[in-house]
């Protein structure tokens, strides 16, 4: 009776670890970096390849299942590890003397370049995803959305989808009287939601680990120009204009270099655009007989009167939140 009795209640023991276990991991799973999905922050760049490729192969044993054709079962494989390799070479180092190529894109402002930092790319039926490095740790993930997969859904009903899974933001921003960006934290990680339709016909989500935002944040704070610097230029041309030796007519430029300077102010420009001051009356005499008259400016203006107003966002289509 007794061994039933220490048996019982060491199985009531083992229930209750398992179950506070599996608390604890609904809970450590549960908070917005649940995103990373077996991710973790400051993983190598070598690890998140590791896990994509895991996860190519995880999903050609999903499609592969019960196919017995040889030839199909390989081209499937062929091409989820061309899905592989297309992540693997999208790795870049964002630094050096030239342009990385995303200063212009959706994830322009995310990335400081020549500061370690570094980001590969995937995609998935629903969206782009750039996972940035700060010196090969990864810090930041950006997902931005497929403009056809969010056609026709407004920036607040994306975000009060986003609200379902995650809570209420802890701030929101407006720009001109409409909401811009939203942003989340807990003790770990940080989303913030940004409206990009405008300019990229997509929103984002920027996911981040604090700690490092935190520490490039300084560092990128004291590699920042030493306004000292500046003013001591602002200084020397200043004490050039104010010496009595200084002519109007005479040049800042050899006054500081302490020689003779020519420049060439057409020199790389196409020929077609190079400054010309010759018949520059005569041109712009032509220009101004080209600007409209009071009817075509009031017609104009009619017509933009009378132009339909937009239609309203849709609601109704319900997302994958990540």
């Amino acid at each position: 009776m007794k061994t039933w009795r220490i048996a019982s209640l060491l199985s009531v023991f083992l229930l209750g670890m398992v179950w506070l276990g599996s608390s604890a991991w609904a809970q450590d799973n549960s908070g917005l970096d649940a995103v990373l999905r077996g991710l973790e922050w400051n993983s190598s760049s070598k690890a998140v390849l590791s896990h994509f490729k895991k996860q190519k192969q995880e999903e050609f044993k999903e499609i592969s299942a019960g196919e017995r054709d040889t030839l199909k079962k390989e081209t499937l494989r062929k091409r989820k590890m061309a899905e592989f390799e297309r992540i693997e070479e999208s790795f870049k180092k964002l630094s050096g003397s030239g342009r990385t190529g995303y200063e212009v894109s959706v994830i322009a402002g995310e990335f400081e370049k020549n500061n370690g930092e570094s980001l590969l790319v995937a995609q998935d039926d629903y969206s782009q995803k750039y996972f940035l490095f700060a010196d090969d740790k990864f810090w930041k993930l950006i997902i931005a959305y497929h403009s056809d997969y969010i056609q026709g859904i407004g920036f607040e009903a994306f975000i009060e989808q986003v609200s379902r899974k995650y809570g209420e933001p802890n701030e929101t921003e407006y720009d001109r009287e409409e909401l811009a960006r939203a942003v989340w934290r807990d003790e770990a990680t940080e989303l913030r939601i940004e409206n990009k339709s405008e300019f990229f016909g997509t929103f984002t989500m920027v996911f981040s680990d604090l700690k490092t935002a935190e520490r490039l944040k300084h560092v990128r704070k004291a590699y920042t120009k030493n306004p000292r610097d500046e003013a001591s230029v602002s200084n020397l041309v200043d004490d050039i204009q104010e010496d009595d030796s200084f002519a109007v007519n005479d040049d800042i430029v050899d006054s500081i270099t302490g020689d003779r300077t020519e420049v060439d102010l057409s020199r790389g420009m196409r020929e077609d655009r190079e400054m010309k001051r010759v018949g520059f009356e005569e041109k712009a005499a032509d220009a101004d007989a080209d600007l409209p008259d009071e009817a075509t400016k009031k017609a104009k203006k009619a017509k933009r009167r009378k132009a339909k107003p937009k239609a309203k966002p849709k609601k109704s289509k319900d997302l994958i939140i990540y």
